[in-house]
């Protein structure tokens, strides 16, 4: 499921916001709670408007496509190495997903492709 538009109650279509995002992809994969909320706090940090279009696992690994927004004061070298570190961090955490069971958090493996598990979820 995307989320750059989900239905709400009366099934109209609506924009979620970042927290809605974050929500649902740690609903759908429990065992990556930690590791999205830490992804989440680290972005916040960084850049406090910054845009979630869309999360999700794909090829057995998270998948977080966000944009940097620069602060109102940020000079345009300062901004440029945010961007940076906002990058790298997803590409860290998308990484590190590959080794933790989406169902319970505990380290894991890859499965068929698809989906990464733990011994004890496998």
């Amino acid at each position: 499921m995307t989320y750059f538009d989900m239905p709400d109650q009366g099934g109209q279509l609506y924009q979620p916001s970042r927290e809605e995002v974050v929500e649902q992809i740690v609903s759908e994969l429990p065992g990556w709670q930690e590791i999205i909320h830490e992804l989440h706090r680290h972005l916040l940090y960084l850049s406090p408007n910054y845009d979630l279009f869309f999360a999700s696992s794909r090829h057995g690994g998270l998948r977080f496509y966000a944009n940097y927004v620069p602060r109102d004061d940020e000079t345009i070298e300062s901004a440029r190495v945010a961007h940076q570190i906002f990058a790298r961090l997803i590409d860290e955490t998308e990484l590190r997903s590959l080794h933790h069971c989406t169902r319970c958090g505990e380290r894991g493996s890859l499965r068929d492709d698809k989906v990464v598990l733990c011994e004890g979820h496998s």
